[in-house]
């Protein structure tokens, strides 16, 4: 279990709960090879998140978000060939499951087309499609 896996969990963590404590640290590594280090993996992973600004230590075991949530995100840039490949994706798909659709502007690609994305795959993934 990497820094980074451990990251991704408390993020997941934060979004159930506004607080983590540092008692809690099973519920973030489950992995039992890592259980010798996961104490620093956790302490690394909490020192990643308050240079990045996402959590406040507020007590000598304990951190909060520094903002919402739901406000915390990132701007992701797409080339125009990965815009033309999601709207080709998400088309099909609804074209092969006879699903009504509207057509795609490849210049205005956002949240919600990566989301459908997104479920398109969970979809193939659980029918063994892919």
């Amino acid at each position: 279990m990497t820094v980074q896996d451990v990251v991704n969990q408390l993020i997941i963590r934060f979004c159930e709960k506004d607080v983590f404590c540092f008692e809690e640290i099973d519920a973030i590594i489950t992995d039992k090879s890592v259980s010798k280090d996961k104490e620093l993996i956790v302490l690394h992973a909490l020192k990643y998140m308050e240079e990045n600004g996402l959590i406040v230590k507020i007590d000598k075991d304990k951190w909060v978000l520094s903002r919402p949530i739901t406000s915390i995100g990132q701007d992701v840039g797409l080339s125009i060939q990965t815009c033309i490949l999601i709207k080709d994706t998400i088309i099909g798909y609804y074209r092969a499951n006879n699903m009504p659709y509207e057509n795609i502007d490849v210049f205005n690609i956002h949240e919600g087309h990566i989301q459908t994305l997104l479920r398109i795959v969970n979809d193939a993934l659980d029918n063994q499609k892919i």
